[in-house]
């Protein structure tokens, strides 16, 4: 599997192909901003706001206790993701939203995304490693929580093949 841009159609196929794109635009603006959405929706609630039905922007805002103007921004970001459907004035969770974001479901990266958190500061001295070749050392890190967070997310991704590998092993 890749991440990045891929044509839908003839046309964006063929500008693709001609390097016409702005590929990196969309591999580092749109894709951090893509991402950054999902960890804010999930710190903040709105999975699980709308984990019972559809909901206005407004009543998502209220439930999770966020300005107006901005939640309703951050609700469009993931219906472009394909993360919430918009219909009738509400937002609802997509079924891909629902496998995967609701905080405690059976199979849910809610946990991954949360330490999604640490990585992303990680990332942030890449250069420096680079540079260095000295790993942060995020295991020691004495960060407030991040203990926990980090055995809460490598157990959620680990789930994603935790059933495959006991059927495997027998």
């Amino acid at each position: 599997m890749r991440v990045g841009m891929f044509g839908e159609n003839l046309i964006e196929r063929l500008v693709l192909s001609g390097g016409k794109a702005a590929v990196p635009l969309v591999e580092t603006f749109f894709a951090t901003a893509a991402a950054r959405a999902i960890m804010a929706g999930a710190k903040l609630g709105v999975f699980g706001a709308l984990a019972s039905g559809p909901r206005t922007s407004a009543e998502v805002a209220e439930a999770v206790g966020a300005d107006p103007k901005a939640a309703e921004k951050l609700l469009r970001a993931l219906a472009a993701g394909r993360y919430l459907a918009f219909r009738n004035g509400t937002y609802r969770l997509t079924p891909m939203a629902r496998r995967w974001l609701l905080p405690g479901g059976r199979g849910s990266l809610h946990d991954s995304v949360m330490f999604s958190y640490f990585e992303w500061s990680a990332m942030g001295h890449y250069e420096e490693y680079i540079k260095t070749g000295r790993p942060i050392g995020s295991h020691g890190a004495a960060e407030e929580g991040l203990w926990e967070s980090y055995q809460l997310g490598m157990r959620s991704r680990s789930a994603l093949w935790a059933e495959e590998a006991v059927r495997r092993s027998e």
